[in-house]
């Protein structure tokens, strides 16, 4: 798509199952995309405070760095028993993980991370730090749900649509992702009726709004099996249900209207019920 291809993908580890469905999810990505994988685990300076004085003391480092190393070889093992031919680079480093990982998604194809859980980086896209750091990133950022079995048949990609520059990055992600698995595509754009008007005024004006958004993305993806719909809901739970059948939502950073609330409120319950993986592009400037 651009000279992102060439970055490498980027995943943040830790020792929760979150965090390995991450490590294999992105391991997964870039060697299908014959990409380099980056695994970055911190030492959150916040998490390993001395409890007695309430900040970090350097002689808490050690212990510390040798677990995130025993785990980082482990993990690394892992990953190219799996896929053998991937090339693999990581980084053990201490401070700030927002800041870390913001740093990271300077030169990273796509940031990917746990995306529930207790601690280190399965809990960030939980807590207030996930909204700043999806208005931040520089790259897309993948989070991976932990691993459950279901039984439902998994299908295809879905991509929130609102006409905004956000939603045209995401729909340009979710076709070359569709293209590149084979996957069948739904841009999905939710409305709740104004008090004044009806689905039968409403439908139309968004069906008309739909189509002018995505014009022109069929003809450059003409394999990508495609299809439009106009959901009356709020964008969330539309996208929420939607989550238990697809493989993969993706959505914009920031919106407008609903959707603009996405990565407020609306964002966060995403985050916190989708059943599948979830991917926030940024508006390139």
């Amino acid at each position: 798509m651009s000279s992102s291809d060439h970055k490498p993908v980027v995943v943040g580890l830790d020792d929760s199952p979150q965090g390995r469905a991450a490590v294999d999810h992105a391991a997964a990505l870039a060697d299908r995309r014959h990409l380099p994988l980056r695994i970055v685990h911190v030492i959150d300076t916040t998490q390993y405070a001395s409890l007695a004085t309430g900040y970090w003391m350097p002689a808490y480092d050690e212990g510390p760095r040798l677990l995130a190393g025993s785990s980082m070889s482990e993990t690394v093992a892992r990953v190219t028993r799996q896929h053998p031919t991937l090339s693999v680079a990581t980084r053990i480093a201490t401070g700030s993980i927002v800041m870390l990982l913001l740093e990271e998604s300077r030169d990273a194809n796509i940031l990917v991370l746990g995306l529930r859980g207790s601690g280190g980086f399965a809990e960030l896209l939980v807590g207030s730090t996930t909204l700043h750091m999806t208005s931040r990133a520089h790259c897309p950022v993948l989070a991976v749900p932990p691993p459950v079995h279901r039984s439902r048949e998994r299908k295809g990609i879905v991509v929130g649509v609102d006409g905004s520059p956000e939603s045209a990055g995401a729909l340009e992600f979710a076709f070359h992702e569709a293209s590149e698995t084979g996957q069948p595509l739904t841009a999905v754009m939710a409305y709740l009726d104004p008090a004044s008007l009806g689905a039968a005024v409403v439908q139309p004006l968004l069906q008309e709004e739909l189509s002018a958004a995505t014009a022109g993305w069929g003809e450059k993806y003409p394999d990508v099996a495609f299809d439009r719909t106009i959901v009356r809901s709020q964008s969330a739970q539309a996208l929420i249900e939607r989550s238990k059948t697809a493989t993969l939502l993706v959505v914009g950073s920031r919106g407008r209207g609903e959707l603009r609330s996405m990565f407020g409120s609306v964002s966060h319950s995403v985050l916190h019920h989708s059943e599948t993986p979830v991917v926030v592009v940024p508006h390139q400037h």
